[in-house]
């Protein structure tokens, strides 16, 4: 991610961070992915970065529209986990 993202940050620097659910820092994370892209970052980077995450990365495990953008943004193609888990997408489609 090449551009300069305002004066604000998220994760451990975030004031409120540490007092968060886990479920509330990846509402927060995705709420940013969404304000980046935005900005004109590609969202496609932004979920790559992002899924570095392991509990950003297991949303792909709580819904399809996740499982689709971060497949997309992994492996090039928007998979669904019908016939097998989103993480077993990951390792079979990953492998081409």
């Amino acid at each position: 991610m090449s551009k300069r993202v305002g004066a604000w940050s998220i994760g451990a620097a975030y004031s409120q961070w540490h007092e968060m659910s886990n479920d509330q820092r990846m509402r927060l994370m995705t709420e940013t992915a969404i304000d980046l892209a935005m900005q004109g970052f590609a969202l496609k980077d932004v979920l790559t970065a992002f899924a570095q995450v392991v509990e950003f990365r297991a949303l792909g495990s709580q819904s399809y529209p996740m499982a689709r953008a971060l497949t997309s943004a992994l492996l090039g193609k928007s998979l669904e986990p019908n016939t097998m888990s989103f993480e077993d997408l990951l390792r079979t489609y990953g492998n081409e």
